[in-house]
């Protein structure tokens, strides 16, 4: 009875731990359910930080994105814009690149240099509002500045209601979203203006 005691306990902690690790994905979800297919551009990344950004028109558009915003400090690309208004997303990109960029002009004076790359993954509900995020950075000194001043303003934009039944609309079963990707790079603080 003692020998059953003993492994009983053992058991059930093996078998629990077989259980979890059926039940959970190899790696985290990088996409909404289902994928949002990757842009055919590179991500942003400390090796390659134009990261396919370089080749944007002068109109804001790019080959490899949807809309591009560049600020002194940030640019913030639009992957994809899934079952939402192109124009009110790229509005809410707008937003978000402004209130990125002055995010890294506040760091900067208190002489803060940040330099980084992010892909996040916002999932949009009802009322157009982030319902839930994914957030992929390069390095681990871009994961601060990268909640901070991505993921906080992304956040506190609206996107505009979801398209139901007219073109552009998220396909039956997919949620409706975006694929940001942002680069920034501080420079010196005393070349802040607060």
């Amino acid at each position: 009875m003692r020998g059953f005691a003993r492994a009983l306990p053992v058991a059930l902690l093996l078998a629990t731990a077989a259980a979890f690790s059926m039940g959970c994905p190899e790696r985290p979800m990088d996409s909404l359910p289902p994928e949002v297919p990757a842009s055919s551009g590179g991500a942003p990344s400390a090796n390659d930080p134009d990261g396919g950004v370089a080749n944007a028109s002068d109109d804001g558009g790019a080959s490899d994105y949807e809309w591009v915003v560049k600020r002194p400090h940030v640019t913030v690309a639009l992957a994809e814009a899934r079952g939402i208004d192109k124009e009110r997303a790229r509005r809410g990109v707008e937003g978000l690149a402004d209130a990125f960029e002055g995010c890294l002009r506040r760091r900067a004076a208190e002489r803060k240099r940040d330099d980084g790359a992010a892909r996040l993954i916002v999932a949009i509900d009802d009322q157009g509002n982030v319902s839930g995020v994914n957030l992929r950075v390069d390095g681990e000194v871009s994961g601060p500045v990268a909640l901070l001043c991505f993921v906080a303003n992304a956040k506190a934009q609206n996107y505009g209601r979801p398209l139901r039944g007219e073109a552009g609309a998220a396909d039956e079963g997919r949620a409706p979203g975006l694929a940001l990707e942002a680069l920034w790079k501080s420079g010196e603080a005393e070349k802040f203006t607060p």
